[in-house]
């Protein structure tokens, strides 16, 4: 675990049991002594640990952030009918005005770290390859957004990137971000996750068509395996 998620820990672990607060900040300046240091070369370099917590008044109020910043699981909770097993019906259009393939998948998504991410694998073949996809969705309680990772066996390159709630659709929308490997410059697409039930939900990936409308060029449709 990085230090900083040590220090967050154990600063909530003191102000929910504050007879441990020895104990706690022992090994919290030790941290911070240890990640914390001021990087004292040049102005274009980092300053790191530059607001980690300086007394155990600092600490203890980190620990307050902490809770109150996690105590609205809303969000979050808005994807509790995404977890579980589900079946995928999928069409992928590779290129402008390419065929349309279809796929099936199999996808496990589940909650990990105490229900603060949803970990969704993803399974389908394609002629001589069965390919893999890791899906890592996070809420900020800072910034207001969601977050999301994407991984593939099939695709090197890392994706990402943040997501807003629209309560009117009901829908969770992303922009995502990764990289075209032979021109090296950013692709961007729209990545929406709607029609959400219980028993069922959609994945649509977008790309800008040429007058300015939506084009779907991944559409999945999920249907539950088993009880939720």
């Amino acid at each position: 675990m990085p230090a900083f998620g040590l220090i967050a820990c154990h600063a909530m672990f003191a102000v929910k049991e504050p007879k441990y607060l020895g104990l706690m900040m022992a090994i919290g300046l030790f941290l911070i002594f240890n990640c914390g240091c001021h990087h004292r070369g040049s102005q274009s370099q980092p300053v790191y640990g530059a607001n980690l917590p300086e007394s155990e008044t600092d600490f203890l109020a980190m620990g307050d952030a902490l809770i109150e910043l996690d105590r609205d699981r809303t969000p979050l909770e808005r994807l509790d009918a995404v977890s579980g097993e589900w079946a995928i019906e999928a069409t992928v259009q590779s290129w402008k005005h390419g065929p349309i393939s279809r796929l099936e998948m199999i996808s496990d998504n589940r909650w990990i770290l105490g229900n603060r991410c949803l970990h969704c694998r993803l399974q389908y073949s394609i002629p001589g390859e069965t390919i893999a996809d890791l899906y890592i969705i996070s809420w900020d309680p800072i910034r207001k957004d969601y977050g999301i990772e994407v991984y593939s066996s099939g695709w090197p390159l890392p994706s990402n990137g943040r997501g807003t709630w629209d309560e009117k659709s009901r829908s969770l929308n992303f922009t995502m971000k990764t990289t075209d490997p032979v021109s090296n410059e950013p692709l961007i697409t729209r990545y929406s996750l709607s029609d959400i039930t219980t028993q069922s939900h959609r994945w649509t990936q977008y790309r800008t068509g040429e007058n300015g409308t939506l084009v779907p060029i991944v559409q999945m449709s999920a249907r539950r395996v088993g009880a939720p």
